[in-house]
């Protein structure tokens, strides 16, 4: 019923709405002095909602890094991209996954798996809700 009402409120607005989805991971978070936080080193689909926690933790754990060292900034700054560029791709793979729901262009058969146990609004909370892919 409510795909019936989505089709026909779109109908009446008369003009198409189309908003691309991207994702991205930056291969480096770090180049130079110069560093990438939140949206801008890395951006999940919006489905996600890891925006505003991960620029929070972003920015936590720079500025934990920037003081390990002493005054090496530049291993510093390492230090940070390591632990902080992984967690990134994960929230932008994970987001990628997660997207099957949609049922657009599954290819594997873990995509269609995905697919299949995203039907469920229970199971779609429970992976998004919960960060378990994080722990990995």
């Amino acid at each position: 019923m409510s795909g019936l009402f989505t089709a026909a409120l779109l109908r009446r607005v008369g003009w198409e709405v189309f908003t691309p989805i991207y994702d991205l991971a930056s291969p480096r978070m770090v180049l130079g002095r110069v560093v990438l936080i939140g949206d801008a080193a890395s951006v999940g689909r919006p489905h996600m909602g890891f925006g505003v926690s991960k620029a929070a933790e972003d920015a936590r754990a720079l500025a934990d890094a920037l003081g390990a060292h002493g005054a090496d900034i530049d291993a510093e700054l390492a230090q940070f991209e390591g632990v902080r560029r992984p967690i990134g791709e994960r929230v932008m793979l994970h987001g990628r996954k997660l997207g099957a729901h949609l049922g657009v262009n599954l290819k594997t058969e873990d995509e269609w798996a995905m697919w299949k146990l995203l039907q469920d609004p229970h199971a779609v909370l429970g992976h998004i809700a919960v960060p378990h892919f994080l722990a990995a």
